[in-house]
């Protein structure tokens, strides 16, 4: 694991980042975009590339689910060079398809190699607030109940007990 204020951290985290393949955006899933959590190296990055401190977002007109603080009043994308793995992997990940037809070169992206990489930049921040069982615990509470059974697999492949922060809870 890395430091997050390193460079050598931001450098792995850009490795991750060019792994994706391109995709085309039509910029039109901008209703997709919400609040969400990121870790202290990607927070990191995009405050120094950007200069923008991503803060809570505020809920559209008549909606209760918050607006991503990083769009602007034309719906556009302010921190888009810079911006976190999840928005890069939106529409490239089969579980994450695009609505308005947006398809990766070569396809869309097994959800389990989505997960995968979510889980290599979280271990790579070495954030103690933003880790794989916290992503798993995550996925439980929004109810996304295949991709919590498939990030338990990998954190069990990567030799973390997935339910140990569980273990012992009342049920």
């Amino acid at each position: 694991m890395t430091d997050p204020r390193d460079g050598a951290g931001v450098g792995a985290l850009e490795a991750i980042y060019d792994s994706l393949p391109p995709m085309r955006c039509a910029q039109q899933c901008w209703d997709s975009c919400t609040t969400f959590p990121v870790n202290a190296l990607e927070h990191r990055n995009i405050r120094d590339q950007t200069g923008v401190t991503l803060t809570g977002g505020r809920a559209r007109p008549g909606q209760s689910i918050p607006r991503c603080p990083a769009l602007s009043f034309a719906n556009t994308c302010t921190i888009y060079a810079a911006r976190p793995l999840i928005c890069r992997i939106w529409g490239m990940a089969r579980g994450m398809a695009c609505g308005y037809g947006c398809v990766p070169e070569g396809g869309h992206i097994p959800d389990e190699e989505a997960i995968i990489l979510i889980n290599r930049v979280l271990l790579l921040s070495n954030d103690p607030a933003a880790t794989p069982e916290t992503a798993l615990h995550q996925l439980l509470q929004s109810g996304e109940v295949y991709q919590a059974a498939v990030a338990g697999g990998m954190l069990i492949a990567l030799g973390i007990d997935p339910l140990a922060r569980y273990k012992g809870e009342p049920r």
